[in-house]
């Protein structure tokens, strides 16, 4: 049998998750034929302790007039192996023309050196920005 490497795997990981969420996502969403994986600008993800909580703060610049509601997504692989060790979510509502922020805690991932995938998603699983990538120590 062939062997699937982590991007791979990561990948396949992440279309389940749209899958998912096509099914069970509210559709409360900017609704327009302008959204591309372009519409958020994304600043650079940084490692941040806020409370007792260690996450990735990820900052984004809104290019449309409107305001977006999103699902912020980081996919958490282990460097050594390669496996996916959690999806965190969390979810913003930035501002037309406007910057916002999507904390991400990474509660319940092991301690260790991972990379971080990063995306963003409307409510209803259209993606509107780049993915971004970091270095995480837990």
């Amino acid at each position: 049998m062939k062997k699937l490497s982590h991007l791979k795997v990561g990948a396949l990981t992440f279309v389940l998750i749209f899958a998912i969420l096509g099914f069970v996502s509210p559709s409360n969403s900017v609704t327009s034929p302008n959204l591309l994986t372009t519409t958020l600008v994304p600043g650079t993800p940084t490692e941040k302790i806020i409370g007792p909580s260690l996450g990735v703060l990820v900052p984004y610049n809104n290019t449309l007039s409107t305001a977006i509601s999103v699902f912020v997504y980081l996919g958490v692989y282990n460097k050594t192996s390669g496996q996916t060790v959690g999806i965190p979510v969390a979810s913003d509502n930035i501002p037309g023309n406007g910057k916002g922020a999507a904390f991400i805690p990474l509660n319940n991932i092991p301690s260790g050196n991972y990379t971080g995938l990063i995306f963003a998603v409307t409510y209803d699983g259209v993606p509107v920005s780049p993915t971004s990538t970091i270095s995480i120590k837990v």
